[in-house]
């Protein structure tokens, strides 16, 4: 015997053993299943990617007109929940689109322009 690592080979070949390879061949079949599923979706997934592409159209490089809230409180300053109560206040404009609510940039503009002149 010959220390190999943490085996020691003995002289005999290193087939694998016939039993060990019919408990593995169901699981290797699985995952060969599995992996061809996998190839599918994701094929599915980069043709869908396409078709959607032209409907969403490339990123606007102008100034944006809407901002979603998070963005809205940042410009701000104020969190989320003082950007909700201005929207009920009638402070900010703002329009529903699906589940998201977006604000109107003017509005936002309009807000800090008032605050800048009551302050100074």
């Amino acid at each position: 015997m010959v220390p190999c690592g943490s085996h020691l080979i003995s002289g005999r070949s290193h087939a694998p053993n016939a039993a060990l390879m019919g408990a593995m061949t169901p699981n290797v079949t699985a995952l060969r299943a599995l992996a061809g599923r996998l190839r599918s979706e994701a094929e599915h997934l980069e043709r869908l990617a396409e078709h959607l592409e032209p409907a969403v159209g490339p990123a606007r490089a102008g100034p944006a007109t809407h901002l979603g809230v998070e963005e809205a409180a940042s410009a701000l300053g104020v969190g989320r929940s003082t950007v909700f109560r201005l929207l009920a206040a009638g402070a900010l404009d703002s329009v529903h689109l699906g589940r998201r609510r977006w604000v109107t940039a003017a509005s936002v503009d309009a807000l800090l322009a008032a605050a800048i002149d009551r302050a100074g």
